[in-house]
């Protein structure tokens, strides 16, 4: 299954969120010469899509509440993954 890079990931990151290795996806991916420099963009491949299932779409969203001075008082992160089969 192809899998489009968006800013900010990490093979160790893209590996988690499909229950895989690092080395798994570089076995998987002989253009990257090195772990540590993929680019938002890139097409990589990730073992998965035999059951169907497909990841349609990934993001992340980052939410902050303001205080009326204007100051963070709360920030997480949300991860959104829609799949599709």
């Amino acid at each position: 299954m192809e899998y489009t890079v968006k800013s900010g990931d990490t093979l160790s990151a893209i590996a988690s969120r499909f229950d895989t290795s690092v080395g798994d996806l570089l076995d998987l991916n002989d253009q990257i010469a090195d772990p540590n420099m993929i680019y938002a963009g890139e097409v990589i491949e990730v073992p998965g899509g035999d059951d169907g299932a497909v990841v349609v779409e990934y993001s992340e969203e980052v939410i902050e509440v303001v205080d009326d001075d204007g100051d963070v008082v709360v920030e997480y992160s949300e991860e959104v993954v829609v799949y599709e089969e």
